[in-house]
């Protein structure tokens, strides 16, 4: 559990230093405002997540996911350094965040269970080596 911790709280930590607009075409849709939305509401000043709250009210969550999938190579092309790092920063983060919760509460298996600590992102199959998400079209 203290792994667990420990890990959401150095992604949350870029979380708040690095959740920059996308660009132009970002501020007039506006669509990074619900992840820092959901970052404000579900994500405590120690970086700690309450995932059940957010599994329970994923919507900005999932409406910013399927934004990252709307984005166009032409919009990418239009981002700056700094954007486009914070573009898959966001991304990975966003991503991580809904396979967690997308498997809350979870759930050790045996041989699993005496590696990583019980509630690790590890403890779901697949979560680096075979799940595929769609980001920037």
């Amino acid at each position: 559990m203290r792994f667990v911790k420990n890990w959401v709280l150095l992604i949350l930590a870029l979380f708040s230093f690095i959740v920059f607009p996308l660009g132009m075409f970002a501020q007039r849709r506006g669509f990074h405002n619900s992840f820092t939305n959901v970052l404000h509401k579900y994500v405590d000043d120690w970086g700690m997540v309450d995932y059940r709250g957010l599994k329970a009210d994923r919507y900005g969550l999932d409406f910013y996911l399927r934004s990252l999938a709307e984005i166009t190579e032409e919009d990418y092309s239009q981002m700056n350094e700094q954007e486009k790092i914070a573009f898959w920063i966001n991304a990975y983060n966003v991503y991580t965040l809904s396979i967690v919760i997308n498997q809350y509460p979870i759930k050790a298996s045996l041989f699993k269970g005496l590696i990583y600590p019980k509630t690790s992102i590890r403890q779901i199959d697949g979560v680096w080596d075979k799940l595929t998400v769609n980001v920037h079209g």
